[in-house]
């Protein structure tokens, strides 16, 4: 879920900033936030993710390094 506070206008300097708030197996859930300048925010967001084998990627994984012509580990690597 994400919040946004305020607009963003182009070409301001701003940070992101992300946090993992906990882990259960391979589930994790992290927080964030868009900052400008004194540390007002533009956006929070919060998230759960799962963590996936890359093991079942392994046919997608060769077919998009095939493409790229580069060996599957150095693909993964970038």
């Amino acid at each position: 879920m994400t919040e946004f506070r305020r607009m963003l206008p182009l070409g301001t300097d701003a940070l992101f900033e992300a946090w993992v708030t906990g882990a259960d197996g391979r589930k994790i859930a992290a927080r964030g936030h868009l900052l400008g300048a004194g540390g007002r925010p533009f956006a929070e967001a919060e998230g759960l993710f799962v963590e996936i084998d890359p093991a079942r990627f392994g046919d997608l994984v060769a077919r998009a390094a095939r493409a790229q012509g580069v060996d599957p580990e150095t693909l993964l690597r970038r």
